[in-house]
């Protein structure tokens, strides 16, 4: 699909398109960001650096895979947003770092929704309880903008739908109770496979990778 398409179906709804570059050569990355495109992500922490370098563009460069704590201090000078944030000790340690480069991060708190071993996430009820306990938004060197959930890998789509209603209602919820601040405002769900039905139930950001690379 082409970008221009695929902005026709986002645009009613408001949704930024995050356009996936994992495992494309600089080329199709290059053809994507002249016809319009500013926004990128990657999953591992040394192919945003590999890109970002060579590419050397004013973009926003966002990272959507696991971040692992030691990998923290190279990524944070390249990116706009990190959308996996999962556990407070990442939290804390993100703060950490952001504070000694002088920087605001913006970061995501990805909710654990589906129950597949593999899926990364924070479980909501311990997020809610370490913001109390923890009081994580007064970190000083962190943003929380928003949440971040991945679905399952199904084709049922009722199964879809309702854990990408789940999250929305996640949002509101954090940000009646916890953010009531105009920056939180990001609702990252839905992928090539699954985007349309993320944009009906609320997503801002939609991560698109396969679909965009045809």
């Amino acid at each position: 699909m082409k970008l221009k398409e695929l902005l026709k179906i986002t645009d009613p709804y408001q949704a930024k398109v995050i356009a996936v570059t994992k495992n494309q050569p600089i080329e199709n990355i290059q053809e994507l960001i002249n016809d319009g495109q500013k926004i990128l992500a990657e999953n591992r922490p040394q192919e945003l650096i590999r890109k970002s370098q060579i590419i050397n563009q004013t973009l926003e460069w966002h990272l959507i895979g696991h971040l692992q704590t030691n990998k923290i201090k190279l990524i944070l000078p390249y990116t706009e947003l990190i959308h996996s944030v999962d556990s407070s000790s990442l939290m804390i340690k993100i703060n950490s770092e952001a504070e000694r480069i002088n920087k605001i991060q913006k970061i995501l708190i990805q909710i654990k929704l589906s129950e597949e071993e593999k899926k990364q996430g924070y479980p909501f009820e311990l997020f809610e309880a370490q913001l109390s306990e923890l009081q994580l938004q007064k970190l000083r060197n962190i943003n929380i903008i928003g949440v971040m959930g991945m679905g399952s890998l199904t084709d049922v789509i009722a199964t879809t739908r309702k854990e990408f209603r789940e999250l929305y209602n996640r949002f509101y919820y954090l940000k009646k109770n916890y953010f009531q601040n105009n920056e939180f405002k990001e609702i990252s769900m839905g992928m090539s496979s699954d985007y349309q039905i993320a944009l009906e139930e609320g997503a801002t950001m939609i991560r698109i990778g396969s679909l965009l690379f045809e």
